[in-house]
């Protein structure tokens, strides 16, 4: 089954300028695709048309579904975004309630709320960490915690918007540890180009909201910045 297909997908911003400009590709279910590109390439813009946080043109599918503002609610169950920065994505007291808002949200029972949080903790190695305060963890145990947020309602596709960015070596092989052991489908999108090759089966290059290439030669990832001058 295709987990995301894109077809012809342009967002504008107000100012003229188009982010992602006319963009087509497939995500095949359980596959993780990379996304490189310069800043500015447009990779967070798409994240927030795939999850149909900003208007767009043209037609995206989840999980065979068109995405409309009608169903987007429910097609936001099936795919869990990781931003960039912790904090933004970070808003309660204790890391237990920042991580049970999303299963609360799903209408789960006290119950299985419960077991989610319990697990979704466990699996990012944060066990213990419920009735921590949120904003003294280290950015690091941050990271872990907005990962736990998203795991904790079991999404079929995961987006991770540069998600080792300003971590030091010991935390950032954790972090991709933890996201090598993620099932599904997972889009990636970083500057970390050791990472993309470590796990992803194809990378797209992004440039000015054009796919400048999609190949599954991932060790060739540093010919393509070359091959384009970027």
């Amino acid at each position: 089954m295709k987990a995301i297909e894109c077809h012809n997908v342009s967002y504008l911003y107000p100012n003229g300028l188009k982010a992602i400009n006319g963009i087509d590709f497939v995500v095949e279910e359980n596959e993780t695709l990379g996304i490189i590109g310069p800043n500015g390439a447009g990779k967070t813009t798409l994240f927030l048309a795939l999850c149909g946080i900003i208007p767009f043109e043209g037609e995206i599918k989840i999980c065979n579904t068109e995405l409309t503002k009608s169903n987007v609610q429910s097609i936001r169950k099936d795919l869990g975004f990781v931003f960039q920065n912790p904090d933004d994505q970070l808003f309660m007291p204790t890391v237990y309630e920042d991580v049970a808002f999303g299963p609360i949200n799903l209408g789960f029972s006290k119950e299985k709320v419960y077991s989610c949080v319990k697990k979704a903790l466990l699996d990012v190695g944060l066990s213990g960490f419920e009735d921590r305060i949120t904003h003294h963890l280290s950015f690091g145990e941050k990271k872990r915690t907005a990962l736990a947020t998203v795991l904790s309602m079991s999404p079929k596709i995961l987006l991770l918007d540069e998600p080792t960015s300003e971590l030091d070596p010991w935390a950032k092989n954790r972090f991709i540890e933890l996201i090598s052991k993620v099932e599904g489908t997972k889009i990636i999108a970083s500057h970390d180009l050791q990472m993309i090759i470590d796990l992803c089966d194809r990378i797209m290059l992004l440039n000015k909201g054009r796919i400048l290439e999609i190949t599954g030669n991932t060790k060739d990832i540093k010919e393509l910045y070359n091959k384009f001058n970027l």
